[in-house]
């Protein structure tokens, strides 16, 4: 078997509304990739399975629910498991641009990467929702910067912004409001109010759209008027946040 060829062939995977790609393949148990570079910083996450990378004097390995970043310009061979892996392979070039080979990352997933992997593999995800917030939460969670001080005050302008009308408050639009790269600005976010801005944002949307069910609006208008898709979405989200659906959250009013 050729050392780069998966066991299934690569499944694309739609994140073109977040100028990204993805592709899932399997590598076959025991599978081994000779010394090599890609043309691009690489950055993936198992799925199941496990890993040993030697790059750059390291020799780590890596197991499922973990994310691995390799610069364009790292020269890496790598040896898949006993059961061999199941790999998330994302293309993020545009945005991950200042990754150098000290980048060389492993790492577990973060609360925010969890839910993107969730979203790519959901058959139930629509295929045109917009994904840049949570693969800014990502790179946010890749790459390193130094903050001092006190939160700047447009990212707090933008945090009340994202808390008073979370429906109009895109994350890209604030981080031009603030002339700054959004990538920055997730880091920013991060790193100031511990919290990724995309999250932050679904739980404001989740209390409008509680407070206009409390005050008689239909559950599909509350979800509307709350910045959802749909009120499937606004579901699935209370689930996820605070365990419960609205229907029932309506019965306890």
């Amino acid at each position: 078997m050729p050392a780069h060829r998966p066991v299934v062939p690569k499944q694309h995977l739609p994140l073109a509304s977040a100028g990204a790609a993805a592709r899932l393949s399997f590598y076959a148990p025991g599978l081994r990739q000779a010394a090599h570079k890609h043309d691009r910083a690489h950055v993936s996450i198992i799925i199941a399975g496990s890993i040993r990378e030697m790059s750059s004097g390291r020799d780590e390995v890596g197991v499922a629910s973990q994310l691995h970043l390799r610069p364009y310009e790292s020269t890496h061979q790598v040896e898949f498991g006993p059961h061999g892996a199941l790999i998330l392979a994302l293309d993020l070039e545009d945005i991950v641009v200042r990754t150098t080979a000290s980048g060389w990352i492993h790492r577990d997933l973060s609360a925010a990467q969890r839910s993107l992997v969730n979203w790519v593999l959901d058959d139930r995800s629509a295929p045109n929702a917009d994904m840049s917030d949570p693969i800014l939460d990502l790179v946010a969670g890749i790459e390193a910067e130094s903050f001092q001080g006190s939160p700047p005050r447009w990212l707090l302008r933008a945090r009340e912004r994202l808390i008073e009308d979370p429906a109009g408050a895109r994350i890209d639009s604030l981080a031009r409001a603030a002339d700054v790269h959004r990538a920055h600005f997730a880091r920013a976010f991060q790193h100031w109010f511990r919290d990724s801005p995309s999250s932050f944002r679904r739980r404001a949307m989740l209390s409008h759209a509680i407070a206009a069910i409390a005050a008689g609006q239909s559950l599909a208008l509350a979800a509307h008027t709350a910045g959802f898709a749909d009120q499937s979405h606004l579901c699935r989200t209370m689930r996820s946040l605070i365990g419960t659906t609205p229907h029932r959250l309506l019965r306890r009013m």
